[in-house]
């Protein structure tokens, strides 16, 4: 629960939820109820759907009419960064916290993150613990997610330096564990043009910019897993995404990247390249991430016939 005495610094912080919503019409209220039900509510819901088929958008309108903190935005099928950066755009709040239709924010997130970044102000970006569940609701204790969510956070634990683990294996997961200020979102011109990855890129250019706090003692979010996880649509369109982020990360961070150049970081450095064999992918991508000049224009370059013709080789 928030301290009495840092509430009325907080509330001057200002804080927005926003909420890309596709197609989840199972979830959708429940993701919402769980914003709604926060110890400190934020001063709006933006949820901005993204073209739903199904019944989505009808539920979303009888929640709007319910709770007039909810603001709500319907736009063609663009994808989940453009819907983010659609509903960022318009929150009034200073600082953002996300949440994917399909997942659930525990009780006092929104409270322990204003804190966090109360007590440190320079603290721009906030992630925490999660439990992962299923279809039903149901929390996950064993199965291959939570084997993978044991070996990510195995390797943090051993290189102790978190731009390095996440990008071995992204356990913040997902955008809905992702609360951040809008003056971080503008420097990073916002979330780029990818399907897949479009939250690891957002972490790793983070990681540059802001002050980043990773509350991996406390769990902050329900992250639903289920067969309509995006992730789980191309593994090769994944990897080439993994691929470009790795890249873009080595150039902008330099060893700097791994915690400095010492030969213990370099170890983990390479237990990562060979962890996600993505070496020859990378290399030939590193130019072309330099050649382009910035972030935008390289993941342009990246979705070009001839750029996944040339990775298709190197991901085989």
């Amino acid at each position: 629960m928030i301290k009495t005495e840092l509430v009325d610094n907080i509330m001057s912080n200002k804080i927005s939820v926003v909420i890309p919503s596709y197609n989840h019409r199972e979830y959708i209220e429940e993701a919402i109820n769980s914003v709604l039900g926060q110890s400190y509510p934020p001063i709006e819901i933006i949820v901005v759907d993204d073209g739903s088929t199904d019944d989505s958008l009808k539920i979303l309108r009888k929640l709007q009419s319910e709770h007039k903190d909810i603001r709500l935005f319907a736009q063609g099928n663009q994808g989940t960064n453009r819907a983010i950066n659609k509903g960022v755009s318009e929150a009034s709040g200073e600082i953002i916290a996300l949440l994917n239709s399909d997942d659930i924010f525990l009780e006092g997130k929104i409270a322990r993150c204003a804190e966090i970044m109360e007590r440190d102000p320079s603290i721009e970006i906030v992630s925490g613990g999660i439990d992962i569940i299923d279809s039903m609701g149901q929390v996950q204790r064993s199965g291959i997610t939570i084997d993978w969510q044991k070996r990510s956070l195995d390797f943090f634990q051993r290189s102790k330096y978190l731009p390095l683990a996440i990008l071995n294996e992204n356990f913040i997961a997902t955008t809905s564990n992702m609360v951040f200020t809008k003056k971080l979102w503008k420097t990073l011109g916002g979330f780029q043009d990818l399907r897949y990855c479009n939250d690891l890129d957002f972490l790793m250019s983070s990681f540059k910019h802001a002050n980043y706090y990773f509350d991996g003692d406390h769990v902050h979010i329900h992250y639903r897993v289920h067969p309509k996880n995006t992730i789980k649509e191309n593994l090769g369109k994944i990897r080439a995404e993994i691929a470009a982020v790795t890249a873009m990360a080595i150039v902008e961070h330099n060893t700097a990247l791994i915690g400095g150049a010492e030969a213990q970081n370099w170890m983990f450095f390479q237990e990562f390249l060979k962890n996600k064999n993505l070496s020859d992918a990378v290399i030939f991508l590193i130019p072309l991430y330099l050649n382009a000049g910035n972030r935008r224009r390289f993941y342009e370059l990246l979705g070009r016939e001839d750029t996944q013709r040339a990775l298709t080789s190197f991901l085989d």
